[in-house]
């Protein structure tokens, strides 16, 4: 009997985040255009992590995931006080 090939970790990993990233924009935006949580404009939204995706007990954590623009997100490295100041609601 033949064996299955296996897929490797990363391999699941990628197709998780992505998965995941899905369901945060369908949860936040279902259109895909929202306000960024942290600086409010309306624009398309990815998935921004509060606490970096590295630690994997939050990774796909729903309270640490929001819709966040890409700007953001990348560019600034997740805007880290005003996506706090958003989560406190201030």
């Amino acid at each position: 009997m033949k064996r299955k090939r296996s897929r490797k970790l990363s391999a699941l990993r990628r197709e998780l985040d992505r998965v995941f990233a899905a369901w945060v924009r369908a949860r936040d935006y279902p259109s895909g255009w929202g306000r960024c949580i942290s600086c409010g404009r309306e624009r398309e939204l990815e998935a921004g992590h509060f606490l970096p995706r590295q630690h994997t007990a939050t990774r796909y954590d729903e309270r640490n995931v929001h819709g966040q623009c890409s700007y953001c997100n990348r560019w600034l490295h997740g805007a880290q006080a005003d996506y706090y100041r958003a989560l406190l609601g201030l």
